[in-house]
């Protein structure tokens, strides 16, 4: 990365994961030669710029993009314990300009809403919405869309670590596409997103 014209190596960090409130609904952005935080995102920053819910957290690890293949990270994306999606643009070299902000939130998002497609065929979602905020203990893929310029989309699913062997939920596959990775364009909430499959998977036991 380039801050303030000098170039950094560093390591992003979600906050992990821990049963405590307001513990790992975070995210860091760590200098690794000088050992410190190039940026903190959690609640105890003043102002809290905690990451979700006091009771969400971050244990993934994230999916960090070169969108110009300059040899630069320009964003980062990830998800938390909710399933939601959230991506930090960093194409600016000034720190205070880094944000993270929520691009996709499967609990709230309005399934009707075209291009979307449920698949596969004659799959329904739940009835209540918020049944689709299930944990993500995974990095996201991100691929380019080859119709938009500046649009990437953004493929990853849920399903609980802590329960592997549960039943008696049902997990999705989302595929979210990026409208807005244009430079400078990354601090926009997830009204510019759209969901092009939404995929809902019955959990099994895998022996």
């Amino acid at each position: 990365m380039k801050v303030s014209g000098v170039d950094k190596y560093v390591a992003f960090v979600g906050g992990g994961y821990s049963t405590d409130s307001n513990v790992g609904n975070s995210f860091y952005i760590i200098n690794i030669e000088a050992g410190n935080f190039l940026k903190r995102f959690a609640f105890d920053t003043a102002p809290s710029s905690a990451v979700g819910s006091a009771t969400e957290k971050v244990p993934s690890q994230v999916r960090a993009v070169d969108l110009n293949r300059d040899g630069y990270i320009e964003r980062v994306y990830f998800a938390n314990t909710s399933g939601k999606l959230y991506k930090l643009d960093l194409t600016s070299e000034d720190t205070g300009n880094w944000q993270v902000v929520e691009l996709f939130n499967p609990g709230t998002y309005d399934y009707t809403a075209l291009p979307t497609t449920v698949t596969p065929a004659g799959a329904s979602l739940p009835g209540t919405l918020t049944d689709m905020n299930r944990p993500v203990f995974y990095p996201p893929a991100v691929v380019k869309d080859r119709y938009g310029a500046h649009h990437y989309i953004i493929l990853y699913g849920t399903g609980n670590d802590m329960d592997p062997q549960g039943q008696d939920t049902q997990d999705f596959f989302f595929a979210v596409e990026d409208l807005d990775t244009g430079a400078g364009e990354g601090n926009v909430t997830g009204s510019m997103c759209s969901v092009l499959r939404p995929i809902p998977a019955v959990s099994e036991i895998l022996l």
